[in-house]
């Protein structure tokens, strides 16, 4: 009996499947679906911020698209372009509810570590799994550091009907949820206040 090669085992089909999925998916990333996401809560701490200005630079080199997962490897993943600019969109929706009648404006700098999509082969049907992870640093106008971390996040869903909209809102959830990590935490944003405080007495506006 000859031995079964890839290209006889539907490998080739496996191929052309990943590669319309992933190219499903960059092009949601690129220019958006539509989606939205319901607001998230962040703790109540008495920030003395007129204004978060968010800003997001991506310096990864995203990959051509992958033929696919190698024969006999249940998961394979790529690098996928930032959604930017709904992300930022979302972004300054979130962190307005932290923004009081008077303050300072503060800048976030988002930079990407992590964007990316990992297909996964399962008997039930194949799992689409986005992870992010953003490094964030809150800075004055002058430039003075009050906060720096990281935040991360994924989201995954079935394959099997998903569609360009699911894609693009379950990918925007990720880069949201990252963000909502950081910010999201009570801790977190007391340290920046002690910061602030301390940065508005020695100078005073």
């Amino acid at each position: 009996m000859g031995v079964q090669n890839a290209s006889s085992s539907g490998y080739p089909r496996r191929q052309a499947r990943f590669r319309a999925v992933c190219a499903l998916l960059v092009a949601a990333a690129l220019v958006g679906c539509g989606a939205s996401l319901k607001p998230g809560q962040y703790p109540a701490v008495d920030l003395k911020v007129a204004k978060f200005q968010v800003v997001v630079a991506d310096a990864r080199v995203t990959t051509a698209l992958p033929d696919g997962p190698p024969d006999g490897v249940n998961e394979a993943t790529i690098a996928l372009p930032f959604p930017t600019a709904q992300f930022l969109s979302t972004a300054q929706d979130r962190l307005a509810q932290l923004h009081r009648n008077s303050g300072i404006e503060l800048t976030v700098k988002v930079s990407v570590k992590r964007s990316q999509l990992t297909l996964i082969k399962d008997v039930q049907g194949n799992i689409i799994r986005w992870t992010v992870a953003l490094g964030i640093v809150v800075q004055t106008p002058s430039g003075a550091t009050l906060s720096r971390g990281t935040g991360s996040a994924w989201r995954e869903i079935s394959e099997r009907g998903a569609t360009a909209a699911d894609m693009s809102g379950a990918y925007l959830g990720a880069a949201v949820g990252a963000l909502d990590e950081y910010f999201g935490s009570e801790q977190t944003l007391k340290s920046m206040q002690l910061e602030l405080d301390s940065f508005l007495r020695s100078h005073p506006q």
